[in-house]
């Protein structure tokens, strides 16, 4: 203990200390940016394999007898089953969402929100158009341990997601 307080004292010790404090200030500001960058890269992936599920999703379900005559309609009921099927696929998930073995997720995805507009057309003396194409809005979430505190379980970067997207092809 003398030998800290007489460190502390001295020139040279208070250098070495002011030295070490920073060094791991340094550290502790890399580590957090190190963090955050990882955060961001799943929030992107999870985002984009989300969207592409969702398209995925529409274009299976666009209804045939309709696609002939150039008009995109779907049915919610079969692009909802399609989306969770397409999802579970992806991310390898059992049916409550949860992930089975090692992936991009390491929690359940919690789905808030699946909104599907069918689509609607209007039908003139030779042809059929689209006045509304079908569309498919996805809102929910899953969570990241933090690495840098990963003694703490209870914190966990919450991952937002919020798709929205309308299909206009019908060929």
């Amino acid at each position: 203990m003398n030998n800290i307080k007489r460190l502390i004292k001295s020139e040279k010790g208070s250098s070495s200390l002011v030295s070490l404090v920073k060094f791991f200030l340094l550290i502790a500001v890399i580590g957090l940016g190190i963090e955050f960058v990882r955060i961001q890269a799943v929030h992107k992936t999870l985002n984009t394999k989300i969207e592409i599920i969702a398209q995925d999703s529409l274009e299976i379900n666009l209804l045939d007898e309709y696609r002939k005559a150039h008009i995109s309609l779907v049915k919610e009921r079969d692009v909802k089953n399609t989306f969770y099927d397409l999802l579970k696929t992806e991310f390898n998930l059992d049916n409550s969402l949860k992930p089975i073995g090692k992936g991009v997720l390491s929690k359940k995805i919690f789905i808030e929100e699946i909104t599907v507009e069918e689509g609607s057309y209007k039908k003139d003396r030779n042809s059929s158009q689209n006045t509304e194409f079908p569309s498919i809005k996805v809102k929910g979430y899953t969570e990241k341990p933090i690495i840098l505190v990963s003694f703490l379980t209870k914190y966990n970067a919450k991952i937002l997601f919020d798709i929205e997207v309308e299909n206009s092809r019908y060929d």
